[in-house]
């Protein structure tokens, strides 16, 4: 009986369906809700007003006060304020910034080929080339125009094109003083007066809320991969690494760039596609590519194919051992043996040997200290064993993985000989030299399969992922890779690394909408 009596009650009745409508335009549109709405479009300012008028023509006797008058006056001073028109100022002319940013980035890329020592991989410079670019001078009309449509698009709810063009143009000619450009004084001013009009008191932070909110809706972020791919972004996504590191592009990561060409046929492009492929598609695609790429060998027989320099890799995991003694810290030579140093010694500083490019590179003094250090501490046999259980104990002291001494026999000694060779009888300028060969044949090897690597210190990074995915992986394997180095990446922190550059920039005038008729 009481709930028949409450449909009876009218205004009981609307209010309910009001509330039921503003529910469930916030689940259909996200900028229907209240946080993503200016104060004159809140539910709260609609319910007390009485106007019929646009709220831009409202006005209120209240603000020409001398107290209302003195804050707004106070207002054109505050940092928050000014810190939030500034950045409308730099997206506002952020087109021309960008184009600049680019070349200027490219110039950075060009000179870092020439010096780099110690990664792969590019840093991002957004932060950078802001420093480095020159700043904003003055917008000219297009800018201008360019940016007060979005605002008059998501603020007025009569928008119609045409009428909005002239009225801008007509503002250009106020807010300009009749002028080809418009200075940032003269553009703050502007501004400050459109916030001014549209906002519902005086006080800082209501000010800057419309700002923020402003920017939130006419502009989004965009991050240029080293490809050149962009991901663009709405500011309200907080450009979170989690998003980000989804639509880094394949052929930009060298341990993925094999990987690029197995799946291109299926769309999966970025390494959030590839990580959420499904691995029996990639698994089919993957043998379809070791068919047209290996002359139609059976897949399983890949897994008895031998890494190149995969005898190498393994005497620079032998340096590491001895390396990291060393790193960070000065050492002497003393007979061809690495030695902490008497105070009263002038000391050097190893360069870390970590890749087959580093060992191509190196100091061949060094090289050959790390080598007889090696022999010298883990007590290796300067002699060829034959036996096979010596053989076997000298892998185990060599490093070698437990299940290699497991091997058939053959195998075993084929393993032995090989390090054997490497770390006894060769010195430092033979591993520099055998280096520089492994490399020249791992750059041939992938160029026979259409993988192309300019960058030489990133060629054993694109073998390595090539290897373990194309050549011994399987579909589900490289799905998984993906994951594990998306969550890497992220936690620590080196989503960037892959970043270009990236900037702020306005939005299409056909993304925005406009604020819905009640």
């Amino acid at each position: 009986m009481a709930a028949n009596e409450i449909f009876n009650d009218l205004n009981l009745v609307l209010q309910l369906n009001q509330r039921i409508e503003a529910a469930l335009e916030c689940v259909g549109c996200s900028e229907s809700r209240e946080d993503a709405q200016f104060d004159h479009q809140r539910s709260t300012f609609l319910s007390v007003s009485s106007s019929d008028l646009p709220f831009h023509l409202q006005g209120d006797t209240n603000f020409n006060e001398a107290s209302a008058l003195a804050k707004r006056r106070a207002l054109r001073f505050s940092e928050a304020v000014k810190t939030r028109i500034e950045f409308l100022w730099e997206v506002a002319g952020g087109k021309k910034r960008a184009e600049m940013a680019q070349r200027v980035r490219q110039q950075q890329r060009e000179g870092d080929e020439r010096t780099r020592r110690q990664s792969v991989h590019r840093t991002a410079a957004g932060s950078e080339n802001k420093h480095l670019l020159p700043p904003i001078e003055a917008l000219d009309e297009q800018d201008y125009v360019a940016l007060m449509l979005l605002v008059f698009k998501v603020l007025r709810d009569d928008f119609v094109l045409e009428i909005a063009h002239k009225q801008i143009r007509c503002d250009w000619e106020v807010d300009s003083h009749h002028g080809n450009a418009l200075s940032f004084e003269q553009f703050f001013a502007a501004v400050f007066e459109l916030v001014d009009v549209w906002t519902c008191d005086v006080e800082e932070a209501t000010y800057e809320r419309f700002l923020h909110l402003l920017a939130l809706r006419i502009t989004r972020r965009v991050a240029v991969f080293m490809d050149g791919a962009e991901l663009k972004l709405s500011l309200s996504d907080n450009f979170e690494p989690e998003v980000v590191v989804k639509s880094i592009p394949l052929r930009t990561v060298p341990r993925f760039v094999s990987v690029a060409r197995v799946v291109a046929a299926i769309g999966v492009t970025t390494v959030g596609d590839l990580a959420r492929a499904d691995p029996r598609v990639v698994e089919r695609n993957r043998i379809d590519f070791i068919h047209r790429n290996f002359g139609g060998v059976v897949p399983n027989s890949l897994s008895e194919m031998r890494k190149i320099g995969q005898d190498l890799q393994t005497l620079l995991e032998m340096f590491k051992s001895i390396a990291l003694q060393f790193e960070n810290i000065n050492y002497v030579l003393d007979n061809n043996v690495l030695r902490r140093p008497p105070k009263n010694c002038s000391a050097g500083f190893i360069q870390p040997i970590n890749t087959i490019y580093d060992l191509q590179t190196a100091n061949a003094d060094v090289v050959n200290a790390l080598r007889s250090t090696f022999l010298i501490e883990k007590a290796i046999s300067i002699e060829r064993h034959t036996e096979l259980p010596a053989i076997r104990n000298e892998l185990i002291k060599f490093g070698a993985d437990v299940e290699v001494a497991k091997l058939p026999d053959e195998t075993v000694r084929d393993r032995y000989n090989a390090l054997y060779d490497l770390l006894v009888l060769r010195d430092g300028e033979s591993l520099k030299a055998l280096a520089a060969v492994m490399l020249e044949q791992i750059k041939l090897e992938l160029s026979k399969h259409g993988i192309l690597v300019d960058d030489e210190e990133a060629v054993e990074e694109v073998y390595d992922g090539f290897f373990a995915s194309v050549v011994t992986g399987t579909g589900n394997s490289i799905v998984q890779e993906a994951q594990r180095w998306m969550d890497g990446m992220v936690q620590g922190h080196k989503v960037t690394d892959y970043i270009q550059h990236d900037f702020c920039e306005l939005k299409s005038i056909d993304e925005m909408t406009m604020k819905k008729k009640k």
